[in-house]
């Protein structure tokens, strides 16, 4: 189960800071690669949201344990663990 929060943030991105709103459907047919930009899109939208959502990981956190604290999908607390990580 997605949370609002998370559907919010996901689209908040899309509308706001997604390059040349290509994620619109009006868009996607003028690109020939248009399901490598809307993959693209899709992934920079999810670690937006992993990034406003998830705001500090400790060295023993899981998956799980994100998951939990932060409300999130497992699939956005992956990202968030490896964004986190890989920032320091």
């Amino acid at each position: 189960l997605v949370s609002e929060e998370q559907i919010f943030w996901h689209e908040f991105y899309h509308l706001w800071y997604s390059p040349s709103r290509i994620d619109t459907v009006a868009d996607f047919y003028e690109y020939s690669t248009h399901n490598v930009l809307h993959t693209q899109e899709e992934r920079r939208a999810e670690e937006f949201t992993a990034a406003v959502l998830i705001h500090s990981i400790g060295t023993r956190d899981t998956i799980a344990s994100i998951q939990e604290r932060y409300g999130v999908t497992s699939a956005l607390a992956e990202i968030g663990l490896k964004l986190l990580r890989d920032r320091h």
